[in-house]
């Protein structure tokens, strides 16, 4: 259960949202979902609370180490829809690739995307958008907590050009980016991790060597102030 307040130009925003959920398996679960947006506006002689918006919504997700699917439908106002959505995932090369399909009251919208991890704590991802608002190219940047959205206005009718130059063209910019200057700096990094970790092991080595020469010296010493001492004793050595 959460709420929050949005203020706008428009006046107040505020947002309810009460969830419940539950593991079907060891990779499944349900969840059900009910959220109300309200608008609150001043009037000439009082304040007016308007809901906007409201929905109940079921959906089930599977996840894997490979794969995540979901499937939702919701019922609400203005909106009803059902919504069948699809993540790949590919550990080994640290990339996703994601493929939605929603339909309801305002019509189709179809969505496909990448999205990969860049460093440790950033991730760079593209999501073409096509459906009644046009066609849509999505930019996001996340960075550890902080998440920043370039959406990019191709079209506002659903045509196979727009469609066609916002999945190449990102595309074509990310693979430029990523071989002249991502995998250099990449590869000159893990060359200084190695350096580094060869002049660790070089700094161990050479301080056993040094404690080990100690230990004999010492021994060395020990021996021959005991061999001293026997002689000076007419012992046995």
């Amino acid at each position: 259960m959460s709420g929050t307040l949005q203020f706008s130009r428009k006046g107040l925003k505020p947002a309810f949202e009460c969830s419940l959920g539950t593991h079907l398996d060891k990779y499944t679960a349900g969840y059900l979902r009910y959220s109300t947006n309200f608008r609150l506006q001043e009037t000439e002689d009082s304040f007016m609370l308007r809901e906007e918006d409201s929905g109940m919504c079921t959906m089930v997700v599977r996840n894997t180490e490979r794969y995540q699917t979901t499937a939702s439908l919701q019922f609400g106002i203005p909106y009803t829809y059902a919504m069948l959505a699809h993540t790949w995932k590919l550990p080994e090369k640290k990339r996703k690739f994601r493929g939605a399909l929603k339909i309801g009251t305002f019509g189709a919208i179809l969505e496909y995307g990448v999205e990969e991890k860049i460093t440790d704590h950033s991730s760079l991802g593209a999501t073409m958008v096509v459906g009644t608002m046009g066609v849509i190219c999505k930019l996001k940047l996340t960075r550890a907590s902080q998440t920043y959205l370039f959406p990019f206005q191709l079209s506002d009718e659903v045509m196979l050009q727009p469609v066609f130059y916002g999945t190449v063209a990102p595309l074509l910019a990310w693979l430029t980016v990523k071989k002249l200057l991502l995998e250099p700096l990449e590869l000159k990094r893990k060359e200084e991790a190695k350096e580094k970790l060869r002049q660790s092991m070089r700094e161990k080595v050479a301080a056993a060597r040094q404690e080990a020469e100690a230990s004999l010296s010492l021994m060395e010493e020990r021996f021959r102030r005991g061999r001293s001492e026997e002689e000076a004793k007419n012992g046995l050595v």
